[in-house]
């Protein structure tokens, strides 16, 4: 009983000190706040009379002055963190939505407007001399294929 009464005390004097905790609260965030200490002398004089005679005594005195350097942040909890980041992710979501419908207006009209070039370049272009022409000469050709496939038909007399 005693060894176990040792060995529970042991364990408990030993075990997490306050380092591992501050250790573990700087790995999740906390900075510990920086205090600085700056010494404040004055000069306070008064006279004094010594043998017939005032002489001006001077003691410095000094004073301890503590500021602060660095603000303490706290660590956001659990709750706290979801709550931000689900207002971030809404405010994202809201930004998304009005940029797609402003993108999808300009690209109806961008699509619009190059129909419109293109039914107007039609218009203006209509047919030349060169596509006539180009269209015969290939239309004369295929004809001229099916005229000698009907020749070498007949020729050889495939049935």
């Amino acid at each position: 009983m005693k060894i176990f009464i040792l060995l529970a005390s042991v364990i408990i004097f030993a075990g997490c000190t306050q380092s591992y905790y501050l250790n573990k609260a700087i790995k999740k965030g906390y900075q510990p706040a920086v205090y600085d200490t700056i010494k404040i002398n004055t000069i306070d004089s008064f006279p004094v009379i010594i043998h017939d005679s005032i002489v001006w005594e001077k003691f410095i005195t000094t004073k301890d002055t503590i500021i602060q350097v660095q603000t303490q942040y706290l660590t956001k909890t659990r709750f706290i963190q979801r709550m931000d980041l689900k207002r971030f992710n809404d405010s994202l979501q809201h930004l998304r939505s009005i940029y797609t419908d402003s993108l999808r207006n300009a690209l109806k009209t961008q699509r619009k407007a190059i129909k419109t070039d293109l039914k107007q370049q039609r218009v203006k272009k209509g047919k030349t001399f060169t596509d006539t022409i180009k269209f015969t000469a290939v239309s004369l050709f295929f004809l001229l294929i099916i005229i000698v496939l009907f020749k070498l038909k007949q020729y050889f007399k495939i049935d």
